[in-house]
């Protein structure tokens, strides 16, 4: 009997994906797929270490496919940007800013040897979604940590990011008509 149960709680459980599903995009009104350009900003500052800097890098380089990844599940049509600048707004295209403000890499050993959360590593991030405008029609935050691996933990933050993303685009205001002078746009 006490089977079956935990059996019943974990099918249960997987069918509503306890949080981890990637929300279904919106569309465009003739039933074509939302653009999404992506830039990712590893949010380097001058005052950082070298060992920062190199930490900083490799999280954007691991973030930015997987956030591609994960747009495309949610069913984006995507693009990655080299640069915030290279963003052209247009009807159906937004630019989702991903910006990493901080980063603790916590201690691979102490999460290997000690577990339950011991050196546990944590991430912040900031993160602006532009339409055809200069100011974000939408902007939000995820700060976690994780006691598995920093891959895991930056899964983590994309999936949150694109599923809060999504959300969002129930309550966002109707866009503008482009006009010539909207570009690219800075937080």
């Amino acid at each position: 009997m006490a089977r079956s149960t935990i059996v019943a709680v974990a099918v249960a459980l997987g069918a509503v994906g306890c949080g981890s599903a990637v929300q279904r995009a919106p569309v465009m009104p003739e039933g074509g797929p939302v653009t999404i350009a992506l830039f990712v900003d590893p949010g380097v500052a001058p005052a950082m270490t070298e060992e920062q800097v190199s930490q900083r890098g490799q999280l954007s380089e691991y973030m930015r496919p997987h956030l591609i990844e994960v747009l495309g599940e949610a069913g984006y049509a995507t693009e990655l940007l080299a640069s915030q600048t290279d963003y052209r707004p247009g009807p159906g295209r937004y630019l989702l800013l991903v910006r990493i403000t901080a980063y603790d890499p916590g201690s691979a050993a102490a999460r290997v040897l000690v577990g339950m959360g011991a050196g546990a590593c944590a991430i912040d991030t900031d993160y602006f979604l532009y339409g055809m405008g200069q100011n974000p029609l939408y902007s939000g935050r995820q700060s976690r940590g994780s006691g598995r691996s920093w891959e895991a933990l930056v899964e983590r933050v994309d999936l949150d990011t694109v599923n809060d993303v999504t959300a969002a685009f129930g309550s966002l205001p109707p866009e503008p008509a482009p006009n010539a002078s909207a570009g690219a746009a800075t937080p």
